[in-house]
């Protein structure tokens, strides 16, 4: 299947309608029987949701880029901007590619990067017990991308210092 291009010139008031046209553009391409594509609209939902937020929060002024690519097998999402490298990148717990961070955690998930290569880190989870007292009041950094690791089947970064982007580059496998 195409290639897909949406540009979000970065605006609260385009957030909605671009996500909409994203998530229709998804329902159209992809047909799963009920419930995987409840779950898979949900999922997808979310992260286009959280990218959105992402790109409000991080980039400041400017246009942004989402390519979505669907094959039989998933949904590729793309989003690119010029705004400023994450700062994990030069966390000097990050010595060499393998090196693993605890970047955030909830009371139940803690999100992991993992260094890949010099500008690259991949996002994963891991789950835990719920503590018996649970202290919801805070949302710490982050949590944007623990909740797209966790409804992400992988979830990558990666800064082009020649050409000053940012690219976050999320995989959603189709599962029957």
């Amino acid at each position: 299947m195409p290639l897909q291009e949406f540009e979000f010139e970065v605006s609260t008031a385009q957030l909605v309608p671009l996500l909409q046209q994203m998530l229709r553009y998804v329902q159209q391409q992809v047909t799963l029987p009920a419930p995987a594509q409840e779950t898979f609209l949900f999922e997808t939902k979310i992260i286009l949701t959280e990218l959105l937020t992402n790109a409000i929060k991080h980039t400041g002024n400017g246009l942004v880029q989402f390519n979505i690519e669907i094959n039989n097998t998933g949904l590729l999402i793309t989003k690119t901007d010029k705004g400023p490298p994450i700062k994990l990148l030069h966390h000097p717990g990050f010595t060499k590619p393998g090196d693993v961070l605890q970047v955030t955690n909830d009371i139940m998930h803690t999100l992991l990067a993992t260094l890949e290569a010099r500008q690259t880190l991949r996002f994963t989870y891991t789950e835990h017990e719920l503590p018996a007292l649970p202290d919801a009041q805070q949302l710490h950094d982050h949590f944007g991308l623990l909740l797209i690791a966790k409804a992400a089947d992988e979830c990558r970064y990666c800064y082009n210092a020649e050409e000053k982007t940012n690219v976050f580059a999320v995989k959603k496998l189709i599962a029957l």
